[in-house]
């Protein structure tokens, strides 16, 4: 007798190859069979999957679910009441305050979380050598001790070039975080594009492109469709030739979207150049607040106020690619084979193997007409989009939660 039964659902695994109506049994937590057709009388609880996707859990690459001051409730807003089964939390915890979110969010939560340790050195009025000084054995020793500790956790480690950051110590954290992570047998994440006050300098395009020229075979660029000044593109709005390197060099290419890193023209400019996103992720930011912020986010390539809310969930972002046309199936491997490869967390995640532990995402294709909006205010009209039904982790049943909007999960329904 299986504990659980998903049943007439068509399932979807990129990482078998899989796309085709067929059950999917649970027992003891793990995914026991698929099959064609499995009696319900065989199961304990049925799930009724009819015209729904069976995926294995989706996997957030880049969230942030954690700040020392504000503990929310990560399951209800990206997590398994959203979908998504693994979150990795890219860069809001260091080796100092590890400890803290480990308690208060990693533990408690259903979802499962992982984290990039961040590697980051703010503007705090003191001079950058002795900066540099003190936060060196707190970043490098520390990061490769939790790394030691907690290896089923820490899985990588998060470094930005932007301008509260550069302009008082150029590209030395991303060479600090490059060392750390090396040191830990550990992947680095790289975030591009200028987010921070907008008064500052712009990142020249020579610093975007040496801080690429460091990344490694594995390592994780994210934010590939940043329409700001300091991303993937030059003055001019060109690729540059280090991103086109960096992505044939075997750089994971992560579409974290956020609230100011991603424009239909961006995004049309770098797959003109061939260079496909291997990963979508939402770099959701649930201590925001969930209030609207006024007017468009970036003008100019800049940013033109603070971040304000973060209103976009994985799954509504998955919309915005169906409208690139990417395939669904494609869709789904984005965001669950993918990541989990680019996380190291392929050999428990991101695919229904049986034996494995049970993540699946069951998940409904809208048809309609829905107001998919950039983060420069340009918007186009998509006419799918993707809702969470139902959540399995780990074997135990998650309904979908309440959503980022009134009305759910899907992106705004238009009229017209």
């Amino acid at each position: 007798m299986y504990d659980l039964l998903i049943k007439g659902g068509t399932a979807i695994d990129p990482a078998r190859g899989l796309n085709a109506a067929l059950d999917v049994a649970v027992t003891a937590g793990r995914v026991a069979k698929l099959d064609t057709s499995i009696p319900v009388s065989e199961a304990k609880e049925v799930i009724d999957a009819s015209n729904k996707i069976v995926a294995p859990g989706l996997i957030d690459l880049h969230a942030h679910v954690f700040r020392q001051d504000h503990v929310v409730d990560a399951d209800e807003l990206c997590g398994v009441r959203a979908g998504v089964t693994s979150i990795i939390d890219a860069g809001s915890a260091g080796a100092p305050d590890f400890s803290n979110f480990l308690e208060t969010v990693i533990r408690p939560c259903h979802s499962r979380i992982y984290s990039f340790l961040y590697n980051h050195w703010w503007p705090d009025g003191s001079e950058p050598e002795e900066a540099l000084e003190n936060d060196r054995h707190i970043e490098v020793d520390g990061i490769i001790e939790l790394a030691a500790t907690y290896p089923d956790i820490v899985k990588g480690v998060k470094v930005a070039v932007m301008p509260p950051i550069t302009r008082k110590y150029g590209l030395e954290p991303v060479v600090r975080g490059r060392e750390a992570a090396r040191a830990a047998g550990l992947r680095l994440m790289l975030h591009i594009g200028d987010i921070g006050a907008p008064h500052l300098n712009a990142t020249p395009p020579e610093m975007t492109s040496q801080a690429l020229d460091l990344l490694d075979p594995g390592d994780i660029l994210t934010h590939v469709f940043s329409p700001l000044t300091g991303g993937g593109l030059d003055a001019e709005g060109r690729v540059l030739p280090a991103l086109q390197a960096a992505r044939d060099r075997g750089v994971v290419m992560d579409a974290a979207m956020g609230d100011y890193q991603f424009s239909w023209a961006a995004a049309e400019t770098v797959l003109a150049e061939g260079i496909l996103p291997h990963v979508i992720s939402s770099d959701i930011e649930i201590h925001s607040g969930l209030a609207a912020a006024p007017g468009t986010m970036v003008k100019d390539r800049r940013v033109t106020g603070a971040r304000v809310a973060s209103e976009l969930t994985l799954v509504e972002y998955m919309a915005f690619f169906l409208e690139l046309g990417f395939a669904l199936e494609d869709v789904i491997r984005m965001t669950t084979s993918e990541p989990a490869s680019a996380a190291g967390i392929d050999a428990t995640a991101g695919s229904l193997v049986e034996g494995r532990p049970a993540d699946i995402s069951v998940l409904e294709v809208l048809t309609g007409r829905f107001t998919l909006t950039d983060v420069t205010g340009v918007s186009r009209l998509g006419e799918r989009a993707i809702v969470p039904s139902v959540t399995v982790k780990d074997g135990r049943v998650f309904p979908a939660g309440r959503g980022a909007h009134p009305w759910g999960f899907a992106p705004p329904p238009t009229a017209n």
